[in-house]
């Protein structure tokens, strides 16, 4: 089975990573059209695209993803970092 939380994390400097691997921006949505291709019909209905971006990316950016995201049917979450105590 395959993943169906997929995880792109944005840096300040405009690399962007797909599950932990550096990727081009412009390849980030056909890269997410292949892990669900992969992926069979129960765990694409749970597919999770998780957003990870540092501090001071544009939003802009996180927005393209959220798109992604609602392109393929999929939920979208931004992960954040806690308050510190």
């Amino acid at each position: 089975m395959a993943p169906t939380n997929i995880a792109v994390t944005i840096k300040k400097d405009g690399t962007y990573m797909f599950n932990g691997k550096k990727s081009e921006k412009s390849k980030i949505n056909q890269l997410v059209n292949s892990e669900l291709t992969k992926a069979d019909d129960v765990t694409v209905n749970d597919a999770t695209l998780t957003i990870i971006a540092e501090k001071g990316v544009e939003w802009k950016s996180i927005y393209e993803l959220m798109e992604i995201a609602n392109k393929n049917k999929m939920r979208a979450i931004i992960a954040t970092q806690p308050k510190k105590s």
